[in-house]
Parts: structure tokens; C-alpha cells; sequence
């Protein structure tokens, strides 16, 4: 997946963000409170581990949901990603505090591609990303403390995890035939 465009309104502590990230590169986030001239507090924390999870699965690295996303004293927010996904193709995931997820594809146009449930739009989301909320924590996101969680998981966690960063199918694939080859070889070699 590569990030485009974050906007966000009301959304946790931000009361309005656009963030153009297409063809950034790697990108420092380096916030500053203008209100209390220091850098703590400052909304770093908001944009990594809360809004752009919020955004893409619907709870922050936390586990934030709910009305807890909206920023103080409002009780609706939104929050929007652009992306290119695995497949190359753009889209757009729109999240609604009160409840609503709309996901929409570009083709000359965007198109709504959502569900009517919205469990189903996050399957949706979840394969355009080509991950669920638990393996984006694992292999995009390390937060703090998040570090050591890796190996923590049990061994079935793990490779789940990996799948989803390496193609196992593959692999698995490539094992067996060298099985298969080292096994004939070997039939080969000791036939007198």
C-alpha cells in the first residue's frame, strides 16, 4: 500500500488536516503545538498510531473506537485515506464518527464500492491492504513498546504474519519441489 493523501476533520486531536503525501519518499513527522510553543502534545502520536489506523480498520493501536475518535467537545469527525493498493489501482476509505465507512475506487472517477454491511467493506479494505488490522500492527507499525510483541506470538502468529509479508504459497511451493527432485536424485543415484 502507498499513502496519498490523509485528510481528517475533528478527529482526535486534530481539528483539521490535509496531508499530501504522494510522491513524498520517506516522510519525519516532527509536530509543534503552537499554542504551548513545545513539541509535546503535539499531535505525533494522534496521526501514527490512532487516525491512520482508525482510518484504514476502524480502532487505533490502542483500541480506541467509538466516540473516543472524536476530538474534545465534538461528538462527529471523520477521517479520509488515498491509496495505491497491491493491485495498483487507486482508492479512497472514508470513516464517519457516528458510524458510516464508504470505500471507493478510482477509475477516471471514484466509485463507491462499499457494502451494505459495513464488516463486509472492511473485508474489502482489508484485502485491498493485504492485511488485517493485527498483521499492519506486526509489519508496518512500531510504535512504542510495539517492538518485542513479534516475538511474543505464538508460532502459528507468526507465519500468519509472514504470509502476509512473504508469499509462504510460494515458498511452500519451492520446498516441495526440491523435495520432490532430491528425492528422485537420490532413487538415481543409488539404482545399480
Amino acid at each position: 500500500m502507498k499513502l496519498i493523501n490523509l485528510k481528517a476533520n475533528n478527529l482526535f486531536s486534530f481539528e483539521k488536516i490535509d496531508l499530501d503525501l504522494n510522491n513524498k519518499g520517506l516522510v519525519l513527522v516532527n509536530g509543534w503545538d503552537e499554542d504551548n510553543d513545545t513539541h509535546i502534545g503535539s499531535g505525533k502520536s494522534s496521526l501514527t498510531s490512532k487516525a491512520i489506523p482508525w482510518i484504514l480498520y476502524g480502532k487505533s493501536v490502542s483500541g480506541l473506537k467509538a466516540d473516543d475518535v472524536c476530538r474534545k467537545d465534538t461528538n462527529e469527525c471523520w477521517g479520509e485515506i488515498e491509496f495505491i493498493s497491491k493491485n495498483s489501482k487507486k482508492y479512497r476509505i472514508t470513516r464517519f464518527r457516528p458510524s458510516k465507512l464508504i470505500l471507493e475506487e478510482f477509475n477516471k472517477d471514484w466509485h463507491d464500492i462499499s457494502s451494505r454491511v459495513q464488516s463486509e467493506t472492511q473485508e474489502k479494505i482489508d484485502q485491498l491492504l493485504g492485511k488485517t488490522f493485527d498483521a499492519f500492527l506486526h509489519t508496518d507499525f512500531f510504535g512504542q513498546g510495539m517492538a518485542e510483541t513479534f516475538i511474543h506470538l505464538s508460532t502459528v502468529q507468526q507465519n500468519t504474519l509472514f504470509g502476509f509479508v512473504v508469499s509462504l504459497d510460494r515458498i511452500n511451493e519451492l520446498v516441495d519441489k526440491t523435495k520432490k527432485f532430491k528425492s528422485s536424485f537420490c532413487r538415481k543415484v543409488h539404482t545399480p
